[in-house]
């Protein structure tokens, strides 16, 4: 949700390959827990669009930062030719989960 804001129910289901009852399900525990917030659509009134809470967003970014620190911590153990191959490992990952560049960059220049 977080890279395509907006979605309605239904395509979190289809992403989620969930019924659309069970996804239902789980974006009103996500709304319960202040994660979630739903919107009306302004292009269709009988719609609701789903969007991150802030909360939501720091959880994501609290995951991202530590993430990036064990990337940072692990890639600096390898040889030159493994974080080569661990580079080009990732740039691949990248393209495909659509994944910020920020640890790639980190790995890139060792610090």
């Amino acid at each position: 949700m977080r890279r395509n804001p907006g979605l309605r129910v239904g395509k979190v289901a289809s992403v989620l390959e969930l019924p659309h009852f069970s996804a239902t399900r789980l974006v009103q525990h996500l709304e319960v827990e202040d994660l979630v917030a739903r919107v009306s659509d302004p292009a269709d009134r009988r719609a609701v669009l789903l969007s991150l809470s802030s909360k939501a967003l720091g959880l994501i970014k609290d995951i991202e930062d530590r993430s990036y620190q064990l990337v940072k911590a692990y890639a600096s153990g390898l040889s030159e030719s493994e974080l080569a191959g661990f580079v080009m490992v990732a740039e691949n990952l990248d393209k495909i989960l659509g994944v910020s560049d920020r640890a790639l960059e980190t790995v890139r220049k060792p610090e």
